[in-house]
């Protein structure tokens, strides 16, 4: 054989011999996890009679939102997963044969209002800040314990406010709910933003070598704040916790576990470094269980402030300006460490007072606004991410 022949048999055997050993790697790199998806959306903790969630068709709306954007982000080819569809949101809960492998849990933390009224010309005007939280888990089923455990979550979250003459019903304010949660699904549900989660998701789950983040407390260390809020307080701090998380997620695009202020959880096993909480929805409940997060964060409500910046001769207009300070640290670091980050927001509103007009505003509203701009743009900062000039 001469040696050009020799030459090209040799090239043949080597690029087959290339080709061979290349195979099994694409083929392992391009294989994805398998996610059962069966339509049901929970509450975090018990359903209570003020749960929006747990109102008459919403958890079922939802879950139809959801299902209509994994088809979307399926047929795109943006699942970082392979989707496999079970049951109707219409059966029994012990029917649903998601509780097998691995499986998406979404689960309401935030499904509330925070309420107030605002005086027009001696008339009341109504009004409500309709709050959504959503955690859209990825769990697998634990057959040794009958529960599902938590890999990870992507939150959303988002909020409107609604105005009248008349109080909202419960079911007014659910009806507004369930609309902007599905809105918010469809505009930002997308599983890339912690790619992370989805590596190897087939072999692993969340260990203590792995970096897992969590807001441990809010603290309303303002007393102006505490009077200002009264009883609405916790609804504030889970807003703030709430907001913080998905903020600090999508910046940071780490592994962000739900906050004991926004679901309740207990400590399941301390020695396993495990606690748990509840999911409730209309079709029955079950067990989510939490790995303790590695890192933690401290958050403050630390201080709200206003004032009259000016004021006309006749006493008919005058603006009155609003200042609100939210501050954060990593739980291991005392306060006033150099990773404390505090940033403030400012707001101005106009009152007016003639013989037709008079108006006075209520601070929650003015207050909740700002402290919802001020949890994301502080989730951002302790991500490292600088903030955009608004």
């Amino acid at each position: 054989m001469n040696t050009w022949k020799l030459w090209a048999r040799r090239c043949v055997c080597t690029l087959a011999s290339c080709v061979l050993l290349a195979l099994p790697v694409v083929s392992e790199a391009t294989q994805k996890a398998t996610v059962n998806w069966s339509p049901n959306v929970f509450a975090a903790g018990e359903l209570t009679p003020a749960s929006l969630v747990g109102v008459s068709g919403v958890s079922h709306d939802i879950a139809a939102a959801l299902t209509e954007r994994l088809r979307e982000l399926d047929h795109a080819g943006k699942l970082p997963f392979t989707l496999n569809e079970q049951g109707t949101s219409d059966v029994d809960i012990q029917a649903i044969t998601d509780e097998e492998g691995i499986s998406l849990q979404p689960f309401a933390v935030l499904d509330t209002s925070l309420d107030s009224k605002v005086t027009v010309n001696g008339k009341t005007i109504y009004k409500s800040i309709v709050l959504s939280g959503l955690d859209v888990a990825v769990a697998s089923w634990d057959s040794s314990t009958q529960e599902y455990r938590m890999l990870g979550m992507i939150p959303l979250n988002t909020y409107a406010t609604i105005e009248r003459a008349t109080p909202f019903t419960l079911e007014e304010k659910a009806a507004k709910y369930a609309e902007i949660t599905q809105k918010m699904i469809r505009s930002d549900l997308d599983f890339n933003t912690n790619k992370k989660l989805f590596q190897d998701l087939d072999l692993r789950s969340i260990n203590t070598q792995e970096d897992t983040y969590q807001v441990a407390d809010v603290a309303i260390g303002s007393k102006k704040a505490q009077e200002i809020f009264g009883g609405q307080s916790d609804k504030l701090r889970r807003i703030v916790a709430s907001f913080f998380a998905g903020s600090y997620q999508q910046a940071a695009g780490k592994t962000v576990l739900p906050s004991a202020l926004e679901t309740g959880y207990y400590a399941k096993d301390v020695q396993a470094n495990m606690e748990a909480f509840t999911l409730s929805s209309p079709l029955g409940t079950r067990t989510m269980t939490i790995p303790k997060a590695k890192h933690t964060f401290i958050v403050d409500v630390c201080g709200v402030n206003s004032g009259v910046m000016d004021e006309d001769k006749s006493d008919v207009k005058r603006h009155i300006v609003y200042r609100a300070w939210l501050r954060a640290r990593p739980a291991e670091d005392a306060p006033g460490a150099a990773s404390e980050k505090t940033i403030d927001k400012i707001a101005m509103e106009a009152q007016y007072k003639t013989d037709n007009v008079s108006q006075k505003n209520s601070p929650v509203n003015t207050y909740t606004a700002m402290y919802l701009d001020l949890s994301q743009d502080l989730g951002q900062v302790m991500a490292g991410k600088k903030l955009k000039k608004k």
